[in-house]
């Protein structure tokens, strides 16, 4: 499966307003006479300069345009690209140029969305205000954003963030126009959408029970585990005989995390065969979920055997399965209800962004494509973003 694409607005983007682009006139690369103006056309062929086949430049291809901006492909390479290396292997190569379309698809949405907000504030804003929040996003990208660009694609310098990117089909000034694209637009959502209407107690409070499951908590517990492996052994006899060892040492006063690294087969070894909170019903050995969550607190198990090899356990702390009141789960609902009507006034704003302001895209126009990007025919029709 793809991994979807970040949306940077809440909600989906819905029928929009179709603009197709005016085709580009061709011209001939030798105009015969009465083609095209005469007054510019060249007296003899020995006029004509020889230039060299011409190719479009990479990404330059128009894929949508909101209002009067157009949308390029390069806009969306770095992320298709990014994508369908990560799945290659799992693609096809019939499919390969299927997925890509859907890719390319896929993006669009929440970036039209950012576009449709972006050319509302250019109607709204004035220019040198807007030209200024741009000066201090290009400055806050500069010092804080290509850090957390170098540390989530775990890269050290930034020659290396360059080269990755130019890779990908992307570059280090289109991740910070995209950057900038994205925090105008969602600064200027923020400032359009008024909330302040009080959500009431018994609204909160009718949350909470018809949700009550949502607040349900399992039994958890901290423990430690001596193991030793079938698999990891002479016979099963051999395997017990180390077990009980193992044990015998705890017994006598050996520290259990030091017997743990020098004698555990376990997961957790390393560890002192520590295991942080576990919830009830999440482990594969049901055996050792049973025991976990009926031993006293602090002592030291019986040998267990399950399905892969001999265990002895000891239950550091245990938390019992639960509901977490109303009174502190009604901070989380004020958030949930509050935020259900910010993403309906949201919607509700780009809905009017669309009536508004009229989107294009190449897959809206069932014929239209290129070397890079081509419709598949389909009998349904374009599709609209």
């Amino acid at each position: 499966m793809v991994p979807a694409a970040p949306n940077a607005m809440t909600g989906g983007v819905g029928p929009v307003l179709t603009r197709p682009l005016a085709p580009v006139p061709m011209v001939s690369k030798n105009p015969t006479p009465g083609q095209g103006d005469p007054s510019r056309l060249p007296l003899s062929n020995e006029r004509l300069p020889i230039l060299p086949d011409l190719k479009p430049l990479e990404g330059a291809t128009i894929i949508a345009r909101v209002g009067d901006t157009v949308v390029l492909e390069r806009e969306v390479l770095g992320f298709v690209n990014s994508v369908i290396a990560e799945n290659v292997d799992r693609i096809p190569p019939e499919k390969m140029k299927e997925v890509r379309l859907q890719l390319i698809e896929q993006r669009l949405k929440p970036l039209i969305e950012t576009k449709l907000v972006v050319e509302d504030v250019r109607q709204h804003l004035p220019k040198k205000n807007l030209d200024a929040l741009k000066e201090t996003l290009k400055d806050q990208f500069a010092k804080r954003e290509i850090k957390k660009i170098l540390k989530r694609m775990k890269l050290n310098t930034r020659a290396e963030l360059e080269a990755k990117l130019a890779a990908m089909g992307s570059s280090l000034d289109r991740e910070r126009e995209s950057f900038i694209d994205r925090t105008v637009a969602q600064t200027w959502v923020r400032q359009q959408l008024h909330f302040d209407e009080e959500i009431s107690h018994d609204e909160m409070l009718t949350r909470y029970h018809e949700n009550l499951d949502k607040f349900k908590f399992p039994a958890e517990a901290k423990w430690q585990e001596l193991a030793v492996r079938f698999d990891r052994s002479a016979s099963k006899t051999d395997a017990y005989r180390r077990i009980a060892e193992l044990g015998n040492q705890v017994l006598a006063g050996t520290p259990f995390e030091q017997i743990a690294r020098n004698g555990s087969d376990g997961a957790t070894a390393d560890d002192g065969g520590l295991w942080d909170w576990t919830s009830q019903g999440s482990l594969v050995s049901t055996k050792l979920d049973e025991m976990i969550f009926t031993l006293p607190v602090g002592r030291l198990s019986q040998i267990i055997e399950d399905g892969t090899g001999f265990h002895i356990i000891r239950v550091i702390d245990r938390h019992e399965a639960g509901t977490v009141p109303f009174i502190e789960a009604q901070i989380k609902i004020r958030e949930e209800i509050r935020e259900e009507h910010l993403k309906k006034e949201t919607s509700r704003y780009l809905a009017d962004l669309r009536e508004r302001i009229p989107v294009w895209t190449i897959f809206d126009d069932q014929g239209a494509s290129s070397d890079r990007i081509s419709r598949p025919t389909s009998a349904s029709g374009g599709r609209r973003l």
